[in-house]
Formats: C-alpha cells, sequence, structure tokens
C-alpha cells in the first residue's frame, strides 16, 4: 500500500512539474517565439510596457506585460506577417510593422520608447529581415513564394528542399531527400508538429499537396531533442490557414509527346520502295499510304 502511495503521489509531482513549465520552455516545432527587452532611451529597462502581436491578415493577436527587468516573452506565434505594438504611459508607443515570422524561429527583439507628454505613435516599416542569434541549428525554410513559383518536379513541394545547402536528391516518392551520407530512414518528415513516417522502414507515408502547404523548415544538423527522430534532414511542414482576403489557386499541367518515328510511316522495303503519305505532314489521324518506287525518305513528325 506504502509503495502504490509513493507511486501515485511522484506520477502527481511529474504531471504539477509538466504542467507548470513556462511554455517558452516547451517544444517549438510549428510555431515561433519572440522575446526581448524594453528600454527607455537612457537605457534603463521599462517594467509593465503592454507588448501587443498582432497578425493583419487573419486578426490573430498575442500580448503580454514586461517582467521587473523589462522583459517579455512571447511563445507559439503562428508563422505569418504580423505588426508589434509596444504601449506604457507617458512614452510614445512605438509599432514595428512587416514582421514576418517562419516555423521554428527564436527571434530576438529589443525596443527603446520615448519619452512623450501627449499620446504619439512611432511606427517603423522597412525594416532589415529578422535574424536568429539564439540558435546553431542548421537550415532554412521554404516559404510559400516559393512554392507558388518555383517548378516542382512530381508536384512533390520536398523536392525544394535540394534549396539547402546539403540537400541531395533521393528519386523516391517515399523519400524525396536527404542529407549528410545519411542512409534510407534516417530522415523525419512532420506536418502541423505530427510525424508522417511510415513505422516499417521510416518512410513518408504520403506527401503533402503543395497548395495545401503554408511553408516548410528544412533542417539538416545540430537541432534541438524535439527532432531526435532522424539523423538525416527533417521536413516541418506545416499546412494552409485562412485569412481575412478571398483567394484563390489555378494550374494547368501538360504532357508533351514527341515520337521518334510515327507509326503509321514505315519503310516497306530495304529497297526503293516507300510508303509516302498523301495527307498534310504530321497530321494526328493515320495517312491514306500508296506504295511507289522512289528514293524518297520517309516522312518524320514531331507532335507537342
Amino acid at each position: 500500500m506504502l509503495r502504490e502511495f509513493r507511486g501515485v503521489r511522484a506520477l502527481a509531482v511529474f504531471l504539477f512539474v509538466l504542467t507548470a513549465a513556462p511554455p517558452a520552455a516547451r517544444a517549438q516545432t510549428t510555431t515561433a517565439t519572440l522575446r526581448g527587452v524594453v528600454l527607455d532611451a537612457s537605457g534603463a529597462v521599462l517594467p509593465g510596457t503592454t507588448i501587443t502581436l498582432r497578425n493583419r491578415d487573419t486578426g490573430f493577436t498575442r500580448s503580454t506585460v514586461t517582467d521587473g527587468t523589462g522583459g517579455y516573452v512571447l511563445p507559439y506565434v503562428p508563422a505569418g506577417t504580423y505588426e508589434l505594438a509596444a504601449e506604457l504611459s507617458g512614452f510614445k508607443t512605438l509599432v514595428r510593422q512587416g514582421l514576418r515570422f517562419e516555423i521554428g524561429q527564436e527571434l530576438t527583439i529589443d525596443l527603446t520608447l520615448e519619452v512623450s507628454p501627449v499620446g504619439e505613435t512611432v511606427t517603423v516599416r522597412g525594416e532589415a529581415p529578422l535574424v536568429e542569434t539564439t540558435k546553431s541549428t542548421l537550415g532554412q525554410v521554404v516559404s510559400r513564394e516559393q512554392i507558388d513559383t518555383l517548378p516542382l518536379p512530381g508536384r512533390q513541394a520536398a523536392t525544394l528542399a535540394q534549396l539547402v545547402p546539403g540537400v541531395v536528391p533521393r528519386a523516391s516518392t517515399e523519400e524525396p531527400v536527404t542529407a549528410g551520407g545519411q542512409p534510407r530512414g534516417s530522415g523525419e518528415a512532420l506536418v502541423d508538429g505530427v510525424s508522417n513516417e511510415g513505422m516499417a522502414v521510416n518512410s513518408v507515408r504520403s506527401n503533402a499537396p503543395p497548395d495545401a502547404i503554408q511553408e516548410f523548415q528544412v533542417l539538416t544538423s545540430q537541432f534541438a531533442a524535439e527532432f531526435g527522430n532522424a539523423s538525416g534532414v527533417v521536413l516541418n511542414t506545416i499546412t494552409r490557414s485562412g485569412t481575412n482576403e478571398v483567394g484563390s489557386t489555378t494550374s494547368t499541367a501538360t504532357r508533351a509527346w514527341t515520337p521518334s518515328r510515327p507509326a503509321w510511316i514505315s519503310t516497306a522495303s530495304r529497297s526503293t520502295a516507300t510508303c509516302i503519305s498523301t495527307t498534310p505532314a504530321c497530321s494526328t489521324s493515320p495517312p491514306t499510304c500508296h506504295s511507289t518506287r522512289t528514293t524518297r525518305p520517309p516522312i518524320h513528325c514531331s507532335l507537342t
């Protein structure tokens, strides 16, 4: 009885620690994390500043308040383009627009507020791209724009992983790419944080349609523990979601056939008797032929 009680108590403690862990410490496989410090013009920290992050396409909003050290953390930010606002009484409201967040990013943005006796807003646009400084993972993100504009052999978006240095094709739909010279079954494919790998040979179960993909992260080495099921390349995909704007995508596929020698044009003998077409050249229907003695070569067509 005592052992059972100790076991239940240990389980309760474990669950409490798990649920009480800070959100920023948990796995960030499909979202981004933003952190930073808010300062005044003299470099002093500003506790109590309201930080608001808003996605103008979807209306998604996440906010927090800086702590006693002026620091803030906004975890679980879905990929997209946002504007960041910092507000504190007695200071100008600072707004930074056009901030692009990608899957798996950990970004640091420090903000500086200026003193203002009246309510004013400072809006910053067209800044340099955000750079991660807290991670050592090697890889990059393939964006929705690249999926829309670059060729997709076999309609497989995973082929675009070859844009990342060190990634090479494997010529297989079950495992389209690899990296680091790793053998078959060494990679990992995730869709919205769930493994898309088959248990038997650790290959991709099914390829997500390109039109359903928002973006995907390609990791080649030094990735975090949540990707521990791989020693090769990791393809971390998130699917698209709706926005406040109506849009659609159309595509076409064309298959061209160019025969080296049409079946209906043939040589009757190896001497001078040849089947000559009496219908226009390169017709799509079989022509009417007659046999004649001539040295004229057979007609060859190319259909496109």
